[in-house]
């Protein structure tokens, strides 16, 4: 009732605001958008992708955002805040322009997914963090022991304890996201190796069910810190030397912000980062009846975003092992960070299959477009498999 009676007085001004731009596109087109600022994968992925529209507009217009009620991250609200026109009253031109017919032209559409390589093909840095800002992240890390130009990698493992926890007023029951879940310690090979070559290892995450089980001065579980904050948050995924993540939430800031990206335990493989410098590896998919592992075409059916779909499919989701994850983060440093990895003819020609067949999807078009050069299939893995997965 309240919030009728609210849009009901702002209609005195919104209104004849509105009608007053729309007289105005011929010289101006101003456009409203939503960013939902309540989710932070969106709210990251929506600001950057409007700002590079921003960039490369060849029209005369103004664009002008609202963020959704709840606010993700209080960091990434100034940022955002201070690179995009915002205004809580832009919500209420945006509502009075979608009830008067005609004020399509006048509507941004937000999305989640670059993928024509918009961020690529842009040199500037997407959003930059100002000086005292900069100053306050490497002292963070300072503490800890780290120095100037040591390499840091942040590790994103999902599990289903921050949604819960999180949402957990609203009732939500987000079980069915649960086939992406996988536990940390199978990333402790992984972390050991990385270490043993000096480089920082910290596990993200807001909230988490366990803390990660490895103690060495250069790992730091930045879910249990204490001190974490919101700048933090966003400052380590925008800076690290590589991100390491299961696929959620604030991940794609690394690949706006032009850092490589390991996916691991990636379900449903139809929905891989093309468009950034990503190596890929999803978990295994087994027919219960024959304990036969999926094809990548069985795959590409079978890709589903609910847990009991593929419980009802017959298919057993199996998280990769720390054997596979080791081996691929090997790859993916040598690949993707060092430059030193030496690719084969019979690696090319797998890759080369890999895109064949993804392609072959008839949805291919609506996940896909541009895709980057570097983003690959492991091919550790593949050939761990003896590329199996690929007939």
């Amino acid at each position: 009732m309240i919030n009728k009676i609210k849009r009901l007085f702002t209609s005195f001004w919104a209104i004849p605001l509105v009608l007053f731009i729309r007289k105005l596109k011929p010289l101006c087109l101003v456009r409203f958008g939503i960013i939902d600022s309540s989710r932070i994968g969106n709210f990251t992925a929506q600001t950057i992708l409007h700002w590079v529209e921003i960039q490369e507009q060849q029209i005369n217009a103004v664009d002008l955002f609202w963020f959704s009620k709840d606010v993700s991250n209080m960091q990434w609200d100034k940022m955002a805040s201070r690179t995009l026109r915002t205004h809580w009253s832009v919500f209420y031109l945006d509502y009075w322009n979608k009830k008067i017919p005609n004020g399509h032209d006048h509507i941004l559409k937000s999305v989640n997914r670059d993928m024509h390589g918009k961020v690529k093909r842009i040199e500037k840095t997407p959003i930059e963090f100002l000086p005292e800002e900069e100053l306050f992240a490497k002292n963070w890390l300072r503490k800890y022991g780290w120095k100037e130009n040591e390499k840091f990698v942040c590790l994103l493992v999902r599990d289903s304890t921050y949604l819960k926890k999180t949402f957990s007023s609203q009732k939500i029951n987000f079980d069915y996201h649960n086939y992406r879940d996988t536990s940390i310690s199978d990333y402790v090979q992984a972390t050991k190796w990385l270490i043993d070559k000096g480089v920082w290892v910290l596990r993200m995450g807001s909230v988490m069910s366990q803390p990660f089980p490895i103690d060495h001065p250069r790992v730091i579980d930045y879910s249990f810190c204490n001190d974490k904050n919101d700048l933090m948050d966003i400052w380590l995924f925008a800076n690290c030397d590589l991100c390491i993540s299961t696929g959620s939430g604030l991940d794609c800031l690394s690949e706006f912000y032009k850092k490589p990206m390991l996916f691991v335990n990636l379900l449903p493989i139809c929905n891989i980062w093309s468009w950034c410098e990503s190596l890929n590896l999803p978990k295994h998919l087994i027919w219960k009846s024959t304990g036969k592992p999926l094809t990548l075409g069985e795959h590409l059916i079978h890709n589903y975003s609910n847990s009991e779909d593929y419980e009802n499919a017959g298919i057993l989701v199996k998280d990769l092992s720390s054997q596979e994850i080791l081996y691929a983060t090997q790859e993916c440093w040598e690949k993707m960070v060092e430059d030193t990895w030496v690719y084969t003819r019979e690696e090319k020609k797998q890759q080369g299959y890999f895109w064949e067949e993804l392609k072959k999807w008839p949805s291919y078009s609506k996940k896909h477009d541009w895709i980057h050069q570097k983003c690959q299939i492991s091919y550790s893995w593949l050939k761990n498999n003896n590329y199996d997965f690929l007939i």
